[in-house]
């Protein structure tokens, strides 16, 4: 049956229906309709139903007995070598646009493929019959311009040699494509990039954007996958894949996206267009990425019957962008918990270094490099990498720098850039012990909306309700005592509006808006005091003078007697500066039964609240606290005459 392999399926008396449904899928002869009856898989063939298949079954039979069929197998053979050689040789070298064809019927020949005479020669007028709009009449219109040049072949080498040297010219990728996407719809040139582009989009989100139903944006896939795919399969691109796969077999996954472009503009392969294409949806087609709509296309068994495997996954090149695929593939890698803390320490502390975000990563540096580019974030100096930009105003207001700047400025307006750094390395210090330096954080607060002019910081934002009620509750204690206050000072303010004590110590470790000033002291940030303010704050300390006295016995305990002062009545806190040795927890008796803890902290006592409350202590009265360093309990007790 191989004999009859070539002969064309118009000679087996078909319906015209079946004959037209098996053309249109590429079903030209026996072999190719024999390979369709046993694989229907192969081939794209559509209203074919049972009453054509067993047309189609009879037809194949009919073959072991109809030995008549070999004459036609002769007849066309024949027809190929009915050209001498040099006739061939000329016509592969000529466009059709030489022979005396109307302007229509040459249209229809190059849509399917037929651009060259020796194209024309080769197709068999069952294939022209084919063709959408060639009817008798233009059939005989082709074949009276086949036989025009046959006989006078001579006169097109010798009228058009112009012609013949431009298409010996090597043929690229924007050849072949230019003329599809200047004639084909804007809708399904947009389609074809938005699926199988460098980011291909769902169905849904192309019927959202054209306001059509998804069963339709199907639809045009199907059409202009085919119609694309046709159009390139006859227009010599099969050389050019040979290219293409070369240079995937020899760079690898070292390629990248823009690193292919650059060596197939550099061979000659990619080309470029005439002028830019740009339609309704699409401001400038991308030249490489039509070309990797192809490879995607060929590479799918759905559009190819011989999916093509190339050396490089398609899906990663696209995705590598500037990246190599290698590379990229280590970037995603990368789990969000280490992408978290890169960027919350850029959040905080105003930028990272290479080497932090490396010990971070357990990477080396180049590929840390690529993951801090990858976040965003660029390279400012040999070491510190920090915001490239920021665009959501949403996100901006939740930045740690920028609250911590609005706080300082909230308090001080226009404040200096030393000052300003040194607020911002205190809000950062309860997660961070340091800050990205000065010259960084120039670079980024005008991105959070800071204006920075002669080395002083200010802004036009808003700062209404940025402070919380325990700063705004420090401010009111610092401008109570002259704009300086004592750490006594500032806690007598916060056990009055019904605030933590802990509360004072880490407002004045972490908020911007507090400044140390001396020892013990504390101001806003950005206010100038003098000499004579805290000369001022220091006298007014006897007021909360408790007149320490310690003794150490030979039992191993260490007695302290004070004076209730106003801040130990108000909040059962005592100073500690002589005993600060004993830091640490201890276990409060009271009539030798345990009543909670104490701790020293920060030369500080704190926990005695209960047990004073319990005993009255009234202010102005001498107390006694015996540590036993022994057991570390801690007894409390008035002492109503110092000689007891």
């Amino acid at each position: 049956m191989q004999d009859f392999d070539h002969i064309a399926i118009e000679k087996l008396n078909l319906s015209r229906r079946t004959y037209h449904a098996l053309s249109r899928g590429g079903v030209l002869t026996i072999g190719n309709l024999r390979d369709f009856y046993t694989d229907r898989g192969k081939y794209h063939v559509r209203n074919i139903g049972d009453k054509s298949l067993d047309e189609i079954a009879k037809a194949l039979e009919s073959l072991n007995i109809d030995l008549s069929l070999s004459v036609l197998a002769e007849k066309d053979t024949a027809q190929v070598s009915v050209y001498d050689e040099e006739i061939i040789k000329t016509a592969s070298q000529l466009s059709i646009d030489v022979l005396s064809l109307p302007r229509v019927i040459k249209g229809i020949l190059k849509k399917n493929g037929i651009k060259t005479v020796k194209d024309l020669l080769n197709v068999p007028d069952s294939s022209l019959s084919s063709f959408n709009r060639v009817g008798p009449k233009a059939l005989a219109t082709v074949n009276l311009c086949r036989e025009d040049f046959v006989k006078n072949y001579s006169k097109f080498i010798v009228a058009l040699p112009k012609l013949i040297v431009i298409e010996k010219r090597a043929i690229t990728w924007g050849q072949i494509t230019e003329e599809y996407f200047r004639h084909e719809k804007d809708i399904y040139s947009y389609i074809l990039i938005s699926r199988f582009g460098f980011s291909p989009k769902t169905l849904e989100e192309i019927a959202t954007e054209l306001g059509v139903t998804r069963e339709r944006v199907r639809q045009i896939q199907e059409a202009v996958a085919v119609r694309y795919l046709k159009h390139i399969r006859f227009s010599g691109a099969i050389r050019l894949l040979e290219k293409i796969e070369e240079v995937f077999a020899t760079h690898g996954d070292g390629l990248s996206l823009s690193s292919l472009k650059t060596i197939l503009k550099k061979e000659g392969v990619l080309g470029q267009f005439s002028e830019p294409v740009t339609t309704e949806h699409i401001r400038n087609l991308d030249l490489l990425e039509t070309m990797i709509c192809w490879l995607n296309l060929i590479s799918n068994k759905k559009y190819a019957m011989q999916p093509i495997e190339f050396s490089v996954d398609i899906s990663d090149l696209t995705k590598s962008g500037r990246i190599s695929i290698r590379d990229h593939a280590t970037l995603m890698n990368i789990s969000k918990t280490e992408r978290r803390k890169i960027k919350r320490k850029v959040l905080f502390t105003g930028g990272i270094t290479v080497k932090e975000a490396s010990r971070i990563l357990s990477k080396d540096e180049r590929i840390t490099v690529l993951v801090l580019k990858n976040l965003n974030l660029q390279k400012i100096d040999d070491e510190w990498f920090t915001f490239k930009s920021l665009t959501d105003d949403q996100d901006n207001s939740k930045i740690p720098l920028r609250i911590a700047g609005l706080k300082m400025l909230a308090v001080k307006p226009i404040m200096t850039i030393d000052s300003f750094h040194d607020g911002l390395r205190r809000h950062a210090s309860r997660f961070y012990a340091g800050i990205a330096p000065i010259h960084v954080v120039e670079h980024v607060l005008p991105m959070l909306g800071f204006e920075i002019k002669d080395a002083k910081v200010s802004t036009q934002l808003s700062v209404k309700g940025i402070l919380s009620q325990s700063e705004n509750c420090l401010i009111s204690a610092i401008k109570k005592n002259g704009d300086i206050a004592s750490f006594l000072e500032i806690a007598e303010e916060f056990f009055l509006q019904n605030l933590s004590l802990p509360a004072v110590s880490v407002t004045l470790r972490r908020s911007p808006i507090a400044e140390k000033v001396n020892e013990g002291f504390h101001k806003l940030r950005g206010t100038e005091i003098s000499w004579q303010d805290i000369e001022i704050a220091q006298k007014r300390q006897k007021r909360l003078a408790q007149d320490d006295e310690i003794a150490h016995g030979l039992d191993g305990v260490v007695r302290m007697r004070f004076t209730v002062n106003s801040y130990a009545f108000l909040t059962g806190v005592v100073g500690a500066w002589s005993v600060k040795e004993l830091s640490g927890s201890w276990t409060v008796l009271h009539d030798r039964s345990p009543f909670g803890d104490a701790k020293i902290d920060e030369s500080y006592l704190w926990g005695l609240a209960k047990i004073f409350k319990k005993m009255e202590v009234k202010m102005g009265e001498r107390m006694e606290l015996a540590f036993n360093t022994w057991n570390r309990t801690l007894s409390v007790r008035k002492v109503n005459n110092e000689n007891s």
